[in-house]
């Protein structure tokens, strides 16, 4: 296959529970072979899509609060520029939205963002093993700029006071064989992730320091995955992730 076309990138199609990053096959810089308007042998491709992610739990750890967990949903476009059928460059903006419980003084403690920009930027690369086998590198940050929308002790609502601060990186191996139209992955990754939340001053009777910062438990993970692309134009790209955490991810691009 080749990727040699001026790409306008992937389209997550599902929600996310907690924050995670979709790796993506290593094929993609291949999936389809041409564009819609750039064949096969271009230098330069182009995709344009839609992300979203849902993710079902993740492994965490806090400082200034105990038993934390998190939900959110993120989604947004991406724009994916590949090279000589090998490499893509891509970027993502959308919006994140989540919800981070933890408890403190015997109370669980429910804080909440609305939909808020994210962003992402990240590289892949593929290369050929045997036939259709391909073995690739992707490597990503994600930054987001959260405001909080609620805060919940108990059952009680108090004042949304307080900063956000939210981060990840990532980078993952993989390896995919196609057949026909389906091209079947599976890899590991290696995730840091961060979310701080400060200046919590209607929770210093709970939590004094009015600080609580979280971040990823294990940073070691595995994910499986399913492309499916035909000659030109549109591929779809779903994903699974598990050790680390339990999510799945839709990805829909369309190759200019």
């Amino acid at each position: 296959m080749s990727s040699r076309r001026f790409s306008l990138a992937a389209f997550l199609l599902l929600p996310s529970f907690s924050f995670a990053l979709y790796n993506g096959s290593p094929s993609l810089p291949d999936m389809p072979e041409s564009g819609f308007f750039m064949s096969e042998n271009s230098f330069i491709a182009v995709k344009l899509g839609y992300e979203g992610d849902y993710l079902l739990g993740r492994d965490l750890d806090a400082s200034g609060a105990s038993d934390p967990g998190i939900r959110a949903m993120l989604n947004g476009a991406v724009l994916t520029l590949g090279f000589i059928n090998r490499v893509e460059l891509y970027s993502l903006l959308g919006a994140t939205k989540s919800k981070v419980t933890v408890n403190a003084e015997s109370e669980k403690i429910q804080l909440k963002t609305g939909q808020d920009f994210g962003g992402e930027i990240g590289i892949r690369a593929n290369t050929p093993i045997w036939g259709d086998m391909k073995f690739g590198f992707d490597a990503k940050y994600f930054y987001a700029w959260p405001t909080l929308s609620s805060i919940k002790v108990g059952a009680d609502r108090v004042a949304p006071e307080g900063k956000v601060f939210q981060k990840e990186w990532q980078v993952g191996a993989s390896f995919s064989q196609t057949f026909a139209y389906f091209t079947p992955y599976i890899g590991v990754k290696f995730s840091r992730f961060f979310i701080n939340y400060a200046n919590l001053d209607s929770l210093k009777t709970w939590i004094p320091s009015k600080k609580v910062n979280i971040q990823n438990e294990g940073p070691f993970g595995a994910f499986i995955g399913m492309g499916i692309a035909g000659k030109t134009g549109v591929y779809f790209d779903f994903e699974g992730r598990f050790i680390d955490e339990y999510g799945l991810t839709g990805a829909l691009g369309i190759s200019f």
